[in-house]
């Protein structure tokens, strides 16, 4: 977390985060579950059969059983490497980051996203995983979120935050030409003033009329 609060600009925050589904390592993990318990087994044996055979006493008859922590760092990583893979929604963009000491990010600004295409199959419908295909304005950025945990909560973050944004940069829009139109307007009373055109009380009184209509 700490490199990702690294990865954001001034005032930027972070909606959402999501990793892609566990279901990702199942082959690995399937594989670790089967050498578990082959070592399992092959401890068993060796434990209360072989090794009592060959006057071995019981606490160093029990070290077979730490073969079972060969699946286990066969397992740790890619598991790391799952942990590691993130998706984030903030309020400006979409972020990839992946990797575990070397870091690389992927990320596509909202305001160039056009559409996002959800598609889930049976399976991810039933265990909350799908892939997110996104369509910018540009070739640069991310087009293809595989096998994200709960795709449809994440597609609606994003597209709550392109919204947001898109009504804040049209506030913005309708308010910064009035706001021009102000300081013209004052700047030439002000001159008005100075060349001695109007007195010091037409010059309040227009001041405040302008500014009761902002």
């Amino acid at each position: 977390m700490n490199y990702t609060k690294k990865l954001l600009g001034a005032g930027e925050n972070i909606l959402l985060t999501k990793h892609r589904h566990w279901l990702v390592w199942r082959p690995t993990f399937l594989l670790c579950i089967l050498l578990a318990i082959v070592f399992l087994a092959a401890s068993i044996v060796a434990t209360f059969w072989l090794l009592p055979q060959y006057g071995v006493a019981m606490p160093l008859s029990l070290l077979p059983f730490l073969s079972l922590l060969i699946p286990v760092f066969i397992f740790l990583p890619t598991w790391i490497r799952w942990r590691a893979e993130q998706y984030i929604v903030t309020d400006r963009r979409i972020i990839q980051l992946d990797g575990i000491l070397s870091k690389h990010t992927i990320d596509s600004s909202l305001d160039k996203i056009n559409d996002i295409e959800l598609t889930q199959s049976l399976f991810g419908r039933i265990f909350g995983y799908g892939n997110l295909e996104i369509m910018t304005g540009s070739d640069v950025g991310l087009n293809m979120l595989r096998n994200i945990q709960d795709p449809l909560k994440f597609k609606i973050a994003m597209l709550d935050a392109k919204e947001r944004l898109r009504t804040h940069e049209a506030g913005f829009g309708h308010t910064a030409p009035d706001q021009h139109k102000l300081t013209v307007s004052l700047q030439e009373l002000t001159d008005a003033l100075n060349k001695g055109l109007i007195s010091t009380d037409e010059f309040n009184a227009k001041r405040a009329k302008l500014m009761e209509s902002i």
